[in-house]
Order: structure tokens, then C-alpha cells, then sequence
């Protein structure tokens, strides 16, 4: 495959793949031709290796066989006789647990996390109740001390959901002197840090933004201008071995709390709330975007173009 046809090759889940399917649709339709959307079921059960970009998505989709089945073919890929660039190891990045104990080891984050099947009930308070492995939120109101939690857990229990990967997480409060909570979210491409939104709202579970006064959609517009936490969440990115994916987190007490990295997020579509207020912002972050991945597919060239030359020189003084 020649330099100017490669591609980036996109892993996801078979049922979502819709994440990058749907900008490609949408804001990314002049991209579509950079871009080849697999589910990992191709990846398992038809792999060839081609020379390209690889961004294996979805890691905490992976139940451990799969994920190590990712990792042969990520293996395949470091030795085929073609020219690579490839992201988020499949068994090297951090999920969501190891991420969040790791942070707060380290004091880069405040609170703390644990499993529900551990038996180690918190001694900070409030908590509240999640999944590990998905993207659904808090599956619990806030539990302000043991008894509350120890009430959750019992109709958990009854309610016949798995333990398996249930989490435990400590409340961090990010919420300003008016009542106002913040979710700040970037993009991690390659080695860059893109801000893609900052959302406000009155729940302390921010999933969507349901507040767009002017004053916040400066503020909005000011985060993604100035990527004021880059130098904090490069080292988030590193610690985590992630190098595709979607930090999101609050800012309490003057420094980024980390909620979680998603590795296959949605990018963009042509709704969402708040759009027809947020089309600066939304235009901005897609430009950077855009920027970020033609960069990753010049990286490429550049490297195919140093592959080419040393076969060429390998067979020159071969004869």
C-alpha cells in the first residue's frame, strides 16, 4: 500500500463503532476517505497487516482474552515488513479502576475507588455506586455514610447486578459558590491534548451540558483557546499509556480531578444540546481535531517515506 492510500484504521466494539461512525457521517464527512472503521471481530477473524495509523478503541470493551488476542495482532503490526504508527496498546492502557487508584497513589487525584466485591467498604464519605467498564455514570445517588451504602449495595445485590465490576468511587465536590458543577473533557491524540468541551449544569452527575448562559459560553470558548490544564493531562495520558481517547474531569480546589479517560467517545454529531449556542466552540475543537488527525497521517508518511528508503538501500547493496 503506498503512502498516499493509507489509512487510519479504526478498532471498536461492533456495537459501537457508531462513535466515529457518526462524525464521519456528520462533521467528518471530508474525512471519510482517511479513515477505515472495523470491528474487532475483522481484527480477530481476518487480519491482514497494512501499512497505516492504528487506533485500537474501545480497551475497556475487551474482556481479558480479547484484549491479549488485540495484543498479538498489535505484536503483528510491530513486525510486519510494512510502516506503522500505532495507538492504545490493547493490554497497556489503564481502565478505569487501575487509572483512578493510580491517581490518587500519586496524589494527582483526591479520591479514591473500590471494587464492590472486595468487602472494603470506604471511610470517606459521600460515595456513590458505577460500572467499571462503561460509560453510563453514577448508578447510585450519593451515599453520605456507611449505612446509606451499605443499603445500596444490599438492593444492588437483590436486584440481581453483577459485582464483578462494580466500583465504589468518593465523591469529589466541583461544584462553584452559585451551585454550578463543571465537566471539563479533552481529546488525547497521539501526544496532544485538544479541549473539546466544558459542560455546566446543576447535577453533580454532568453527562450533557443543560446550562448555556453567555457568561458560560465565554468561559467555554476561553477553555478551549487556552488548554489551561495541557501540561497536567499530557502526564495523565502518559501514566495511563492511553494515546487515543477522551479525559474527562472537574476541577476542585484549583486542580484537574480525573472521572475517567474513554477510549472510544463520541467525537461529534449535528445534535446535541446546546449546539445552535455552541457552534464557535464546536467549530473550534473540530478544527483542532482535524488538524491532530492529518497530523497523525503525515507522521505516517513521513515514516513510510524513511521505510521505502531503507528497503531501497537494504536491496542496493544486497546486488
Amino acid at each position: 500500500m503506498s503512502s498516499s492510500s493509507a489509512k487510519i484504521h479504526y478498532f471498536a466494539h461492533r456495537k459501537f463503532t457508531n462513535t466515529i461512525s457518526n462524525y464521519l457521517d456528520s462533521w467528518g464527512a471530508d474525512l471519510g476517505d482517511m479513515f477505515a472503521v472495523h470491528s474487532y471481530d475483522d481484527l480477530f477473524h481476518s487480519f491482514q497487516p497494512k501499512a497505516g495509523v492504528y487506533i485500537f478503541s474501545d480497551a475497556e470493551r475487551l474482556y481479558p482474552r480479547q484484549a491479549e488476542l488485540a495484543a498479538k495482532r498489535w505484536r503483528a503490526l510491530e513486525h510486519a515488513q510494512v510502516p506503522v504508527i500505532l495507538l492504545n496498546h490493547p493490554t497497556h492502557v489503564m481502565r478505569r479502576f487501575e487509572l483512578l487508584r493510580a491517581l490518587h497513589s500519586t496524589r494527582m487525584n483526591r479520591f479514591n475507588v473500590y471494587r464492590l466485591n472486595d468487602n472494603y467498604l470506604p471511610v470517606r464519605f459521600p460515595v456513590f455506586l458505577r460500572y467499571e467498564n462503561d460509560h453510563q455514570g453514577a448508578q447510585s445517588p450519593l451515599l453520605h455514610n456507611k449505612v446509606e451504602l451499605e443499603a445500596a449495595i444490599a438492593r444492588w445485590n437483590m436486584a440481581g447486578r453483577s459485582r464483578e465490576d462494580a466500583i465504589i468511587t468518593e465523591y469529589v465536590d466541583t461544584k462553584d459558590a452559585r451551585g454550578c458543577f463543571r465537566k471539563y473533557s479533552c481529546f488525547i491524540v497521539g501526544d496532544r491534548i485538544i479541549p473539546r468541551h466544558l459542560f455546566f449544569s446543576r447535577h453533580w452527575s454532568v453527562k450533557a451540558g443543560d446550562s448555556f448562559e453567555e457568561e458560560q459560553l465565554e468561559e467555554e470558548l476561553q477553555f478551549l483557546r487556552t488548554n489551561p490544564h495541557e501540561e497536567f493531562l499530557s502526564e495523565v495520558a502518559r501514566k495511563s499509556c492511553i494515546s487515543y481517547g477522551r479525559i474527562d474531569y472537574g476541577v476542585s480546589e484549583g486542580g484537574p480531578q480525573i472521572f475517567e479517560i474513554n477510549t472510544n467517545p463520541q467525537i461529534a454529531t449535528f445534535e446535541a444540546p446546546g449546539d445552535e449556542k455552541r457552534k464557535e466552540a464546536q467549530a473550534l475543537f473540530l478544527n483542532h481535531f482535524e488538524e491532530e488527525l492529518k497530523r497523525l497521517l503525515w507522521q505516517f508518511k513521513k515514516k513510510s517515506a524513511k521505510h521505502s528508503l531503507s528497503l531501497f538501500f537494504r536491496r542496493k547493496t544486497a546486488n
